[in-house]
Order: C-alpha cells, then sequence, then structure tokens
C-alpha cells in the first residue's frame, strides 16, 4: 500500500480521521469516551467535544497531555 512504501521511505501519512477516531476511543477508554467526543480533526489538531465544563478542565489540566501523548504514539507522530 502507499501507506507501506511512504513508511519505508522515511515519510509518515497524515493520519486520516477515522484512524485519529478509533486512536483517541482506545485510548480514552469507555469512561472517558463516554464523556468526550471527538469532533474535528484539521491541521495536526483534535477537537474534542465534552459534556460539562468540569470535563473540560478534567481533561485540559489532568488527562489531556497523557491522552495527547498515547494517541500521537498509537498514529506515529509527536
Amino acid at each position: 500500500t502507499l501507506d507501506a512504501i511512504l513508511r519505508q521511505i522515511g515519510v509518515r501519512p497524515s493520519p486520516t480521521w477515522e484512524r485519529v477516531h478509533a486512536a483517541f476511543v482506545e485510548e480514552a477508554g469507555p469512561s472517558l469516551a463516554a464523556l468526550a467526543t471527538p469532533t474535528r480533526w484539521r491541521s495536526g489538531e483534535l477537537v474534542v467535544e465534552v459534556r460539562s465544563a468540569s470535563h473540560a478542565q478534567e481533561l485540559a489540566q489532568f488527562t489531556g497531555e497523557a491522552l495527547r501523548t498515547r494517541i500521537n504514539a498509537r498514529l506515529g507522530s509527536d
């Protein structure tokens, strides 16, 4: 596939929305995925909608960076 050829020459393809969404759901786990929904992926930025301000604060201050790191590792980017 094209992805395989690009990887062989050292080029990482941009993840598709489906891959990004799946990575979010898998890495967030069932409890966080029930409260937060990825809504947009553009220019390397994932926008997530949450159910309340307290969930937004939790994601921003406590779990967001670790989640970002895990998603990026799954997708193969920093």
